[in-house]
């Protein structure tokens, strides 16, 4: 299979179906909105198989009692579309047949169900009525997905409801679905920014960051359904994976909940590496009521209106494991004696210090006043071993309450409205590693609208309206111009955030593996999302059709960053500068650079997405479906309403702005913008938006979001227990703020890296000095750009793939083997445009492509990834008491879009951090580093088959019931292989001269031998003798990335469950539920920074994602009705 150097094969394949699809179809798809109604189709049929046309046929929600009906056309074949799931009952009659009932007939949302019915000729009996088949395989799409049902959701062992509450937690427990060790969420191998968030159709992304707004889901006991896809939508859907909660309605009878979910530390295993549980005290609590709602002057009717209401609240009280590394009180006052990384120098000199000692008198007033005042002294290990010797417990509290309430109306046989509002607000505390704790408020609102309208059966409309408004507010308790004066740092100009808490950041990691320090400003975010959408869907002979329209205001604020601490400044100091060593260089006040951003006002951005799409599908013959669809997106560039963006053009190396914008004097000096202030550089045209043929988003507006869309399903055998299925796709990934954000307060920013070493060697300023001081001719041609984004610029593009074959195994039990693929291109690299080429003289910093310019940090369209897979899936609906699904995956992934060292998933940018070379981009092609090879994930529930309706026991006593009877066991069980790692060196060993130091990118060192020690241990998990740290003579290292894999994990929760009837409609339910049962420890990947020889290949910690930490436990107390 082609990889992403196959985007022009790709795009060649697109065009063609494009053109193809147009001819026949002329609409196309929508931004994100998608319904969430299923349908029934079937066929009726008499006892030898001919078909009955013209049969009636009758459908009724044995929920709500609500009814529909059609009649079979000329081939026997009838469909019932824009159902909502639930349970339902098919009637279906003719002339001279008895009519037959199917009943408990389960129907999720977006399924698409085949009821085959067969009538009985007509002998006086009348009506015949037959149970359900439970229909394992999907029969009629090429799509790849999972449902988990409300009870999976919430009786499986993963224990969120007692932590976090959100119900996206339960994604542990969904196939093709993997985290990296930062929780980062990647579905069919696909980018965290490559997944669509919804809530009964209406998007709950996070405008700012492109992914889940995870707190803006309903509680648990709202939801009907989780549905997740992988692979194939049809052209409904936007994104390539797709994540949406159904909720639920209420129904004809009363019912509710109350609960608790409890847990403690007195439950768990200690945190590996701790002779202490951390405390830890979580309470969830709240019920939920539901039924028939009569309305005040509305005409009383049965059956017509319903509503469902529940309160959530969270309360946690417990301490957050930190390890850290700290250097010792002897270190700190001069003491170079055992002190990590490469023995220091006296930069006057270039020999060792006396004694190994520097003099009190040369160490920086700056450094004594971070490390005395802000930097603990360790607490943990005999002082021999500086890695992880400072752990601390630190209280992280958080509350959480939020509500929902769903009302149902039908209007009318033909017409169905509902309405939602959800409420949420929480307040967590967050820690910042060697820096006090802060507090996060976060609210949560949204609210959807649905109008449904069968406008005669065989056509239908739905209209949705929705709102998603998000804010968090930060409160860190240190003010940045208070640190700064009790730090001592001098020439910061705090003017733009007087009033702002914040930290600068020093950052000695480099060769000591000592935690590095900072934070940056803090304050208010808001993401904003308004939405509507329309579908409408005609049935005409065999064919189905569906068309809709998305129109959507996306829009967010937040604080202006360009990364570090902005402009309270931050400190680099790195190996084999000034005395060779970064904690000595820190001790003498020297910073191999400092970064320092003069930021600006706080950011506010809107956009307006609006797409159309058109999908047909042909049923060709009673076995054979067919679907094609094409979707259209039109995503333009976000604009500012502060009218505060900047971009670069490369044809005269010139700074564009919208055409109302201007920019302050400060920065044009940086850039010697013309006429310019230093004659020896080219000055900088400063040009509008309207001169380069763009809007005031500053980028092309691309309207060539074509994406055909194709799938198949086939019954070979002419039943509905084997299919054979195919589906191919191209999706664009929707681009929403973090690319938009790159551009922002460019303008106004003031943005200058210092490299401190200069051509003598000597260091340009020091302590307490934060830069050297210029003036505006000395400053041109010290701006950086950070960061830019190429004016041409166009949405990223996948190509998916399947080819499927499912066999229903059992009446129960269905298997699934599919071949799975993805080939994403046009992903966004961070490359510096001012980059120069890797040579083996030394780096002449004059002859940069754009001299007026630094650091010319863009956003292009130069990544791509390749993801292939085997998946097998088993999957068994409850039957006999046990619901199971077992999946394993055997995948590989290879992309160059995550930059040199990848340690997470790719983001939708990588900001601020440029590659290495941007002239040779192959080179950061490799494994990507959360996708496991091979990944076991198995889930279930079993009632145990004792006690009163249960296989024995059945008529036992009251009392030997309650001991006996009720009980259930449940596990979530994972194994996988471990992540990919990126082996790295100080960048400071820049044999290819590409000035890595200055321009903030990362070296990887050269492989020279097997990196698996004959003896592996925690503490020597890989040789290190098998690298050199420094690269070869004019290049950058040759270690790939991801050639190393660290530990796997081994994850398997249980839970043991027991159900009381009190009365007939009243059941109890107690229930425990652990994670990592056994508890394994999972360890988490060692330290691969090469150049770091004292913590190089050491396992200090374990892992915390997809609940592979220490052993958890939960109690839960249940009265449902």
């Amino acid at each position: 299979m082609n990889t992403f150097g196959g985007r022009n094969l790709f795009g060649r394949l697109a065009r063609a179906l494009t053109a193809l699809l147009l001819a026949g179809l002329l609409v196309v798809a929508p931004t994100h909105a998608q319904s969430t109604f299923g349908s029934l189709i079937g066929s009726v049929q008499d006892s030898t198989g001919a078909v009955l046309p013209g049969a009636i046929v009758h459908v009724k929600n044995l929920n709500d009692n609500s009814t529909r009906d059609t009649t079979a056309d000329a081939g026997g074949e009838f469909q019932v579309l824009n159902l909502n799931p639930g349970t339902y009952a098919v009637t279906a009659s003719s002339d001279g047949f008895a009519a037959t009932t199917i009943t408990n007939i389960t129907l999720d949302a977006r399924q698409q169900l085949r009821v085959d019915v067969k009538l009985q000729v007509d002998n006086a009996q009348q009506t015949v009525s037959v149970e359900a088949d439970a229909t394992t395989v999907n029969t009629e799409s090429g799509t790849i997905g999972d449902t988990k049902k409300f009870n999976q959701v919430v009786q499986l062992p993963m224990n969120y409801r007692g932590g976090n509450d959100s119900p996206l937690a339960a994604l542990v427990a969904v196939p093709g679905v993997q985290q990296d060790s930062s929780g980062n969420v990647s579905i069919g191998g696909g980018t965290s920014a490559q997944i669509q968030y919804s809530v009964d159709g209406t998007s709950t992304v996070n405008i700012r960051q492109n992914g889940a707004l995870n707190n803006m889901n309903p509680s648990s006991e709202l939801i009907s359904e989780m549905k997740v896809t992988q692979f194939n939508n049809n052209a409904e859907f936007s994104q390539m994976a797709d994540v949406t909660i159904i909720t639920k309605s209420g129904a004809n009878r009363f019912h509710g909940s109350a609960f608790e979910y409890l847990q403690n530390s007195a439950f768990d295993a200690k945190t590996w590496g701790f002779d202490s549980k951390a405390h830890k005290a979580y309470n969830t609590f709240g019920g939920s009521f539901s039924g028939p709602l009569r309305l005040p002057h509305v005409k009383p009717g049965t059956d017509k209106t319903f509503f469902f209401a529940d309160y959530e609240g969270n309360r946690r009280r417990f301490t957050t494991p930190l390890v850290l590394s700290v250097p010792t009180a002897a270190m700190r006052s001069g003491n170079l004696n055992n002190v990590p990384g490469p023995a220091a120098v006296d930069p006057a000199t270039g020999q060792a210090f006396a004694n190994n000692q520097v003099p009190s008198n040369r160490l920086s007033a700056v450094s004594q006043s971070l490390l005395n005042n802000y930097v603990p002294l360790p607490n943990s290990g005999d002082g021999s071993n500086l890695t992880g010797n400072y752990r601390f417990q630190a209280p992280t509290p958080a509350n959480i309450n939020g509500y929902d309430l769903r009302i149902d109306r039908t209007l009318s046989d033909k017409q169905q409205l509902y309405g939602r509002w959800s409420w949420k607000n929480v307040d967590s505390t967050v820690t910042n590693n060697l820096l006090p704790t802060e507090v996060h408020r976060e609210s949560n609102r949204n609210l959807i609208l649905s109008h449904n309208y069968t406008i005669r059966p065989t056509l239908l409309n739905e209209a949705r309206f929705g709102l998603t408004y998000y804010t968090a507010v930060v409160d860190f308790p240190i003010s940045g111009a208070s640190a700064v004066q009790q730090l001592g740092l001098q020439g910061l100009n705090l003017s733009d955030v007087p009033n702002v808490n914040a930290f600068p950041t020093f950052d000695f990691s480099d060769g000591t593996n000592f935690t590095p320090i900072g934070r940056d400003k803090t304050g208010t975010t808001r993401s904003q999302t308004l939405q509507f959408a329309d579908n409408l869907t005609w049935v005409k002979g065999s064919h189905t059709m569906k068309f809709g329209v998305d129109f959507r205001r996306v829009r967010y604020t937040d604080l202006e960053s360009f990364g570090g601490s902005n402009d309270f400044g931050a400190f680099t100091f790195n190996a084999a500068t000034f005395s060779g060593n970064a904690f000595s260089d820190l001790l003498l006040g020297l910073p191999s650079k400092s970064y320092v951003a003069r930021s600006g006002p706080d950011t506010k951005l809107h956009a307006y997405e609006t797409g159309l799409y058109a999908q047909d599908e042909w049923h060709m013959t009673r076995y054979i479906t067919f679907s094609a669809g094409l979707r259209w997106q039109a995503l333009p560039p976000f604009v500012s309403e502060n009218n505060n963006l900047g971009a670069f053009d490369p044809s005269n190396g010139g700074f564009i702005l919208p055409n109302d914008g201007s920019a302050r004097q400060e920065m044009l000096y940086t850039i010697n913008g013309c006429p310019g202030v230093n004659a020896s550089l080219p000055c900088a045209p400063i040009e509008k938006a309207s001169q380069k043929g763009v809007g005031n988003g500053l980028r092309e507006f691309y309207k060539g979001n074509f994406q055909p869309r194709l799938g198949i399903a086939y019954r070979p055998f002419g039943d509905s227990k084997t299919v054979l299925r195919a589906g191919f796709g191209i999706f664009t990934m929707t681009s929403l703020g973090q690319l938009s954000f790159n551009t922002t307060n460019i303008n106004v920013g003031v943005v200058q890296t210092t490299a401190n070493q200069q051509a003598n060697g000597q260091p340009a300023f020091q302590f307490p000095n934060v830069n050297a001081p210029l003036t505006p001719q000395e400053a041109a041609g010290t701006g950086d750009f950070y960061q830019n984004v190429n004016l041409h610029f166009r949405d990223p593009q996948a190509a998916q793939w399947n080819f499927t074959v499912e066999r229903q195994v059992t009446d129960a039990m269905g298997l699934r083997v599919s071949y799975v693929g993805m080939n994403s291109y046009r992903m966004g690299q961070t490359v510096d445009l001012n980059q120069q080429h890797a040579s083996v003289t030394p780096n002449d910093y004059s002859k940069r492509p754009y001299p007026n310019w630094a650091r010319i940090l863009s956003s292009e369209n130069a990544g791509g990834a390749n993801y292939q897979a085997l998946q097998t899936e088993l999957n068994q609906r409850m039957s006999h008491g046990l619901l199971l699904q077992v999946n394993h995956t055997w995948a590989k992934n290879l992309s160059n879009a995550a930059g040199d060292a990848p340690s997470v998933f790719a983001p939708e940018v990588n900001y601020g951090v440029p590659v290495a070379d941007r002239f040779n981009l192959r080179a950061n092609r490799g494994n990507v580093v959360g996708t496991r090879r091979n990944r076991f994930l198995a889930s279930a529930i079993y009632q145990l088959p004792f006690g009163r309706k249960r296989t024995f026991f059945s008529n036992m006593n009251s009392f030997g019931d309650a001991l006996l009877g009720g009980w259930e066991i449940s596990t979530v069980s994972m194994w996988q292989t471990g992540p990919y790692l990126t082996p790295t060196t100080s960048p400071s060993y820049d044999t290819a001269n590409l000035n890595l130091v200055f321009r903030g990118a990362a070296l990887r060192p050269d492989c020279i031998g097997n990196p698996i020690p004959s003896n592996r241990s925690l503490s020597n998990y890989f040789n290190i003798n098998a690298f050199n740290p420094i690269p070869g003579a004019g290049r950058i290292g040759n270690c790939a990335v991801g050639s190393l894999v660290g530990p796997g994990t081994t994850a398997v929760a249980g839970g043991l469950s027991k159900t009381f009837p009190l009365r007939e409609s009243l059941r109890m339910r107690f229930e425990a539920t652990f994670t990592n049962l056994p508890n394994h420890p999972n360890f988490a990947p060692p330290a691969v920074n090469v150049s770091a020889p004292d913590s190089f290949g050491q396992i200090t910690a374990t892992q915390t994602a997809e609940n592979s930490g220490n052993r958890t436990g939960q109690l839960a107390l249940r009265l449902d009705f």
